[in-house]
């Protein structure tokens, strides 16, 4: 993955031809290969994303009091709040 200047952020998250595509993360622009999504239907793909979209539930249902105690955690690390929340509640279940 690239790092690229100014001129390509006005295609951001836009594909360059069929092989490339410009993204942001963090404030930075990337080039980086397209990639070819392959959609698993094992078991364990199964219970992981039930995990997931568990973790994501519980962390909607959470009162913004909850919510910034868990930014505070994160303040300091390259993570918002909200995927330190993810993990830790990955990791338990």
């Amino acid at each position: 993955m690239a790092k690229v200047g100014h001129p390509l952020r006005a295609l951001d998250s836009r594909h360059l031809g069929k092989t490339l595509i410009v993204q942001q993360w963090k404030g930075q622009y990337y080039v980086r290969k397209l990639p070819i999504p392959r959609y698993q239907r094992t078991p364990n793909q199964a219970r992981v994303r039930d995990v997931f979209a568990a973790a994501v539930h519980a962390y909607q249902q959470l009162d913004e009091i909850t919510r910034m105690l868990w930014r505070i955690l994160a303040k300091g690390t390259y993570c918002s709040g909200y995927e330190i929340y993810l993990r830790n509640y990955i990791k338990t279940h």
